[in-house]
């Protein structure tokens, strides 16, 4: 449970609560499924709504606004929905320039403020490990190819050069810390479609897992190679870059 006495504005309570509640791909999920939108492209744009609530570049519509709340779980504690009420509409006011490009629930994106992106301190350090991985990836040339690791142990592989046909593990999906991996059916609709190949079952495995403090049973996602190309994704909020060659 968030305790809500600790917050002063609705934009710090939302990213407790959403980081209590399992992270921003979990709640993009929630939101979807709620709005009948299942889509990856809702599921994206979901995830895009939520960054942009948590970093205060807009807030919500109220229609949104609910769905929000019933995804986070908040109307089951009367003194906690009522503190989430008050904030928002504290937060509110008048109705922002880019709340008003919000769609229907869960979908269209919300226009992006100008200025500096505040990062959620919750997600800060990760971030930071995230983008210096991707930075060294990218660095790479083709001549200095980093070894598959196949193991059925995997945090998750930022770079991998592939010629088209082989294959490689890239990541794996975990649920709750010690909990059996996921059936690959409950998460396979958020898997992005990608140009250069596919994401496919792994089977069953361990995650290295910062949030578990250590390995974990998880899903494991395999990437097939298939077009050749240089392409640049996101897969469970960790961006992972491929190069394919014939």
């Amino acid at each position: 449970m968030v305790d809500d006495r600790a917050f002063a504005d609705w934009r710090s309570m939302l990213e407790s609560s959403v980081a209590a509640r399992g992270g921003p791909a979990e709640i993009a999920d929630r939101l979807c499924r709620i709005s009948g939108r299942r889509s990856a492209q809702d599921f994206e744009t979901a995830r895009r709504n939520i960054a942009n609530w948590m970093s205060g570049h807009a807030v919500p519509q109220r229609r949104n606004f609910k769905i929000l709340t019933e995804a986070l779980g908040l109307a089951g504690d009367a003194g906690q929905l009522a503190r989430w009420n008050s904030l928002y509409v504290r937060a509110r006011g008048p109705l922002p320039a880019a709340d008003q490009h919000e769609g229907a629930p869960a979908a269209p994106a919300v226009a992006a403020a100008h200025g500096r992106t505040r990062v959620p301190r919750w997600i800060g350090g990760a971030a930071i490990v995230a983008a210096a991985c991707l930075a060294a990836a990218v660095a790479m040339s083709p001549s200095s190819r980093p070894a598959a690791d196949d193991s059925r142990t995997i945090g998750y592989l930022p770079f991998a050069e592939l010629k088209a046909g082989e294959s490689v593990l890239i990541h794996a999906k975990r649920g709750a810390c010690g909990a059996p991996a996921p059936d690959w059916r409950e998460f396979e609709h958020q898997l992005p479609d990608l140009k250069t190949g596919r994401l496919v079952d792994g089977g069953p495995g361990m995650s290295r897992s910062t949030t578990c403090g250590g390995v974990t049973p998880g899903r494991l996602v395999r990437y097939v190679a298939e077009t050749p190309g240089d392409e640049v994704f996101e897969l469970f909020e960790r961006r992972i870059r491929v190069v394919v060659h014939d």
